[in-house]
């Protein structure tokens, strides 16, 4: 009996140091295949990150370059507007004086002709 509870005994023992044996086999496998979750997740989430990041400054970009683009154009019309308001103001200055210089010929032509016609009715 004493043999057969050494036995059992030895038996325990030896279960126990091979169940030790495994589960921290098992440990670390699943040691090693947490380290690998993390370090994927770890990459995942630093692509994500970097990407997010970059977007951002792509967006900024085009916010700037179309603020701009706008400021441009704006501009442009603002001075295309002063030149035509200059060349209006010049064509209406150029407009009248040709009219007066106009007048001027119109009477000169008209005193010319009348007196023409005095000259001729005198002779007649």
């Amino acid at each position: 009996m004493i043999s057969r509870l050494k036995k059992q005994m030895a038996a325990t023992r030896i279960q126990s140091y091979i169940r030790g044996i495994l589960g921290r086999n098992v440990f670390k496998d699943k040691k090693k295949e947490m380290w690998a979750a993390m370090l994927v997740q770890r990459a995942i989430r630093g692509h994500k990150g970097r990407n997010i990041s970059y977007n951002k400054r792509m967006e900024r970009k085009a916010q700037i370059s179309v603020a701009r683009i706008m400021r441009g154009l704006i501009s442009r019309r603002r001075f295309c507007a002063i030149l035509k308001k200059r060349e209006f103001g010049a064509t209406k200055f150029q407009s009248t004086w040709r009219m007066s210089v106009a007048v001027d010929l119109l009477k000169y032509h008209r005193r010319r002709r009348s007196s023409s016609i005095v000259i001729q009715r005198i002779f007649r």
